[in-house]
């Protein structure tokens, strides 16, 4: 185990006195002390001088260092050395391998390493419990997807901190908009402990610093155009949320077409789009508007009938026409929400 790994299991265990962690670990006083320093330097470790003028070293509370700590808690307890799973040759050969079968060749052609190589981690690998060997002549392997340490592995290594279908929304309200998948989220109270916060439908909140900011917790497999899908169908969304993703600028109109072709959702989404696109043209563009028109159905679409019960004005005749839908929409609410944005 190199040093580095060595602190990480002390600090995993509790927070220590730099003089204490000097100490106890079986390397040189220099060793340890420029370890710390680098690794304070790089943020993997957190210093703080308390009033007494003792030193305490520890683990950074955001999310990628808990983790990171976790799995070297994790390891060492299983009488795994922890050092060589985190090395860069390991996280480039955990990169190729997945749900389904892969061989050592194959991972040693598309990393360059040699078959030794690969073939001397994936055993490591096993070993920790994150892969399952599927045979051994020809050695092949597949991600142990349910066991602890690949999926820990996982989040270290190959996952992203920022997600395609996380959004942020900030406009004329008081308060700010997540919408995050689970792992994303928890990534954000990890790094962001004394934010003000809300999360949807859970009813917990927290006063903090900063703007406040209310989370929404999505699917993994769940994307913006899903969301902007399913939030068309409510008041809030049309006249809110919906505006809210089409301000990110991080929806793919290609891919909310094809949901909204498998929803025999087109006459709908198309016409409301085409009604924001008429309020504002940087949110919503001609070539989207045009996409949608040329696929209209037949079958005639009520849109948001939760405000049937106040009729129309007037100014729905036009798109209801073009799109073949019956309109229930407050145009000045929408517009509103256009104006916020």
């Amino acid at each position: 185990m190199n040093v580095k790994s060595a602190l990480y299991s002390m600090l995993a265990i509790c927070p220590a006195p730099l003089r204490e962690v000097v100490t106890r670990l079986p390397y040189a006083e220099k060793t340890v002390y420029n370890a710390v320093e680098q690794m304070v330097s790089n943020g993997d470790l957190s210093s703080e001088r308390r009033h007494d003028g003792v030193v305490i070293i520890s683990i950074p509370k955001d999310y990628y260092h808990q983790r990171l700590s976790k799995l070297h808690m994790l390891l060492v307890t299983q009488g795994i050395d922890p050092t060589p799973l985190l090395s860069k040759t390991c996280q480039q050969i955990w990169k190729h391998i997945a749900s389904q079968k892969i061989t050592a060749e194959h991972i040693a052609e598309k990393t360059g390493f040699t078959t030794i190589t690969v073939h001397k981690y994936l055993h490591l690998l096993s070993n920790a419990n994150a892969v399952t060997i599927i045979s051994k002549k020809p050695l092949s392997v597949r991600k142990k997807e349910s066991s602890e340490p690949a999926c820990l592995l996982d989040e270290i290594i190959t996952d992203e901190k920022t997600k395609k279908n996380t959004i942020y929304v900030a406009g004329s309200r008081p308060f700010d908009e997540e919408f995050l998948s689970p792992k994303d989220l928890q990534r954000k109270l990890y790094d962001k402990p004394h934010q003000s916060m809300s999360i949807t439908d859970t009813g917990f909140q927290l006063k903090g610093k900063g703007r406040h900011v209310i989370y929404e917790s999505t699917p993994d497999d769940v994307d913006l155009e899903q969301i902007f899908l399913s939030s068309l169908v409510t008041i809030d969304g049309v006249e809110d949320r919906c505006l809210f993703i089409l301000g990110s600028k991080k929806m793919n109109m290609n891919q909310l077409f094809a949901y909204a072709q498998k929803q025999n959702a087109v006459n709908i989404v198309g016409c409301y789009l085409h009604i924001i696109h008429d309020l504002s043209q940087a949110l919503v563009d001609k070539k989207t508007i045009e996409m949608f028109s040329q696929h209209v159905t037949g079958k005639t679409a009520i849109f948001l009938k939760q405000l049937k019960k106040y009729g129309k004005q007037g100014w729905e005749k036009p798109y209801e026409k073009q799109w073949n839908v019956n309109l229930y929409l407050d145009l000045g609410s929408i517009r509103h929400g256009v104006r916020a944005l």
